[in-house]
């Protein structure tokens, strides 16, 4: 752990360096994509214990027929040393993960999330989803958008998609 001290506040902070990806084929970019695959980073909170866990989404292909696989590992800050892998089958999540796999990647970059209740939640729009993830008993659930998700509402997450996309190419 590192500490700085922010130079305007005199506020003092500290950070946390992760443990490189595994498979160790991944690289960093802005949006942590590569022709082999995506990393997809999700950060959670647990109010009950205090604790802080990051999501780790490696997405990345199979093979030159467009087959692609989905492995998810967790980090829990202050107990971990290394990302701790979740025993996931893709094709048994509440969602089509593998189509989440392959769209994440042709979309550069995938929308935020949001950390509510010890629950990391994000939009998978084209399923008309939000898919949640407990950080305690690092499970998935889906819920499905509401009958009044509208083109309004897509409108918005689409055009911030794209700038975000501008941003990391």
């Amino acid at each position: 752990m590192a500490w700085f001290v922010h130079p305007l506040t005199l506020t003092l902070f500290s950070y946390l360096t992760l443990p490189p990806e595994s498979p160790s084929n991944f690289h960093h970019s802005p949006c942590n994509r590569n022709p082999q695959g995506l990393v997809t980073y999700r950060f959670g909170y647990i109010p009950s214990t205090n604790e802080y866990k990051v999501l780790q989404i490696l997405s990345f292909r199979l093979d030159s027929d467009g087959k692609w696989d989905l492995q998810f590992n967790t980090f829990t800050l202050g107990r971990d040393s290394w990302w701790r892998p979740l025993q996931v089958d893709p094709r048994d999540l509440p969602f089509d993960a593998l189509a989440y796999a392959y769209d994440s990647h042709n979309n550069l970059c995938t929308y935020g999330s949001v950390c509510l209740n010890g629950a990391v939640l994000w939009i998978y729009e084209k399923q008309k989803l939000i898919v949640a993830f407990d950080v305690r008993g690092e499970t998935f659930k889906a819920i499905p958008l509401s009958e009044d998700y509208d083109k309004e509402s897509a409108d918005y997450f689409d055009l911030t998609n794209q700038q975000t996309n501008a941003e990391c190419r």
